[in-house]
């Protein structure tokens, strides 16, 4: 194992030191020259990478949260929908009733199922004096 590969296991991985401290640790192993600017080069790519990885899992786990909470709303608009919908069905049937009831009792015949039928059975009770044979006709 080389000696950047060592110090790279020695650090810890969420916590970001500053470039000196990278130095320093790279001095203490003994890397001088080209082989310390490559390993601060290294530390730091290292760095932005967590940052981009752990940057990147918020944002899925942001994206996530907004998924559901559309849904949510989505599922709210539907839900409220469906009621203003049941409500207007209700309200047309109420006035369909009403309609109905208002015409019912302004004619004899009401809705036209048997009126004559109805007219002549109360002429039968009315009418006193009158032979059978001239009722049935």
């Amino acid at each position: 194992m080389t000696a950047v590969g060592a110090v790279r296991n020695l650090l810890p991985d969420c916590v970001p030191l500053n470039m000196e401290k990278y130095i320093q640790l790279g001095k203490e192993y003994g890397l001088k020259g080209a082989q310390l600017r490559a390993f601060v080069a290294d530390l730091q790519q290292n760095i932005k990478l967590e940052k981009a990885k752990q940057e990147k899992e918020d944002n899925e786990g942001e994206k996530e949260r907004r998924r559901e909470q559309e849904e949510k709303e989505e599922e709210s608009l539907r839900s409220e929908e469906e009621e203003e919908e049941r409500e207007e069905k209700e309200e047309r049937c109420r006035r369909q009733d009403e309609e109905i009831e208002a015409r019912r009792g302004k004619s004899r015949k009401g809705l036209g199922r048997g009126g004559a039928k109805r007219q002549r059975k109360i002429l039968r009770d009315n009418i006193q004096g009158i032979t059978k044979p001239a009722i049935r006709r």
